[in-house]
């Protein structure tokens, strides 16, 4: 039997050719990494994140400090969540009129918070803890224009905080409140080759060591039935150092950043809300957030598939209702929210020979619904909420042949928050 050492002359220069060929037009499952921050109130997680004008007491600590302020009692947190991910790509191939449909799927457990919320003083209150502020997720392969599998990746971790936040009543109507951030983390996108299977000893871990400190501040304004909340948060200057791994083959080299070490911006917020209660029991909830991104050459991902983030400048908003308990004993909370992503959709010329160039095209949206109840015990209480959301994404990639794909990810998360109230 042959070795590949072995091989002719003429048979090596066509196994190159058919290589170079398998990798100047490939697909992949496509992505849309999240790396915006996000509230982790189990409470306000119901509401699809809404309640700047509203939070208050331990809910208020990553959505707006000045909730802190007035708190009467000492709370105990603890929150995380398990999130599934659903995904389906339609990869069209438009002259030989091919379809093929890609279906694959992964969970995604998460600590949020560890806390502690207690009053200082008749006007003024405190938290402590940790925050888990950013949860990227995602799992994808690449694959030949022929559909066979490449190589896959995972990218997983988290941007935490430990945080000290206090909120201040300063008049009987208007509070504020400022939250302090100590970031560190770690996020790590590792591939496994496969290519039918003559790959499998091949990979490649990229590790994104983060740290850095931030600020949010907040106000709160209550005149009647209406209530009003404004945050803000200067951009945020993260230090990211990496570290590599390879296989003994280094097929994957190429797919390292360029630098050791760089800085990643987080977007500078922010954010206003109005929440108005109608009749004691039933408070409807309005959130408007912009979060001012700039570009950075940061890679968390080994493989971009779709192209790298573009960094738009992003407009989210959140709705948010809820209804304390009626008959039932079971407070009833229900949310939904509009959020534009960092990632957008694009349009890949890839030629036979010759650099790839992309065009950006329209930003990708994510469309969160929710749902959130509690339920109170003599000591404790138990906040759960449950989120469905979906992002459409479109690629046209130009190569030897003409490609056409549509992708949508779904996930499905189990929020669980456990409050404690100490004797």
């Amino acid at each position: 039997m042959r070795s590949k050492l072995q091989l002719s002359p003429f048979r090596k220069s066509l196994r190159m050719v058919s290589v170079a060929i398998l990798l100047a037009g490939t697909i992949g499952f496509s992505q849309n990494m999240d790396l915006l921050s996000e509230s982790n109130s189990g409470i306000y997680q119901g509401m699809a994140g809404a309640g700047i004008g509203l939070a208050k007491d331990y809910s208020a600590v990553d959505i707006n400090p000045a909730g802190l302020a007035g708190i009467t009692s000492s709370r105990a947190v603890l929150s995380g969540q398990e999130s599934y991910y659903k995904y389906e790509l339609i990869n069209e191939r438009i002259e030989e009129k091919l379809t093929r449909i890609f279906k694959w799927a992964r969970y995604n457990p998460s600590l949020n918070n560890l806390l502690v919320t207690f009053p200082v003083k008749s006007r003024m209150g405190v938290s402590l803890g940790y925050l888990n502020r950013i949860n990227p997720f995602l799992y994808n392969q690449r694959r030949a224009i022929t559909w066979s599998p490449l190589f896959n990746q995972t990218t997983r971790g988290r941007l935490g905080s430990l945080f000290l936040a206090a909120g201040l009543k300063v008049t009987p109507h208007l509070s504020l409140g400022i939250t302090g951030y100590g970031y560190f983390g770690k996020i790590t996108s590792v591939v496994h080759g496969e290519n039918h299977g003559n790959d499998v000893d091949k990979w490649a871990e990229l590790e994104s060591s983060m740290r850095g400190t931030g600020l949010r501040f907040g106000a709160q304004l209550q005149l009647g039935n209406f209530k009003t909340g404004i945050v803000f948060e200067p951009r945020t200057v993260i230090e990211v150092k990496t570290e590599t791994s390879l296989s003994e083959n280094r097929l994957y080299e190429n797919l390292f950043p360029s630098y050791s070490e760089t800085t990643w911006n987080l977007p500078s917020i922010l954010g206003l809300g109005v929440a108005y209660t109608f009749d004691q029991h039933l408070s409807l909830v309005l959130d408007i957030e912009y979060q001012n991104f700039s570009s950075s050459e940061i890679e968390l991902n080994l493989f971009e598939y779709g192209g790298s983030p573009t960094w738009e400048k992003v407009l989210i908003y959140r709705l948010g209702l809820e209804k304390e308990s009626g008959k039932s004993g079971l407070p009833f909370r229900a949310g939904y929210a509009i959020i534009p992503q960092a990632y957008s959709s694009a349009t890949t010329d890839q030629p036979l020979s010759g650099a790839q160039v992309i065009a950006y095209g329209d930003q990708n949206i994510k469309h969160l619904l929710t749902l959130g109840t509690s339920k109170q015990f003599s000591r404790s209480q138990v906040n759960l909420a449950l989120a469905y959301s979906f992002i459409k994404w479109h690629r046209d990639l130009y190569t030897y042949v003409t490609v056409e794909e549509n992708y949508i990810e779904r996930q499905v998360t189990l929020f669980v928050e456990w409050v404690v109230f100490p004797r």
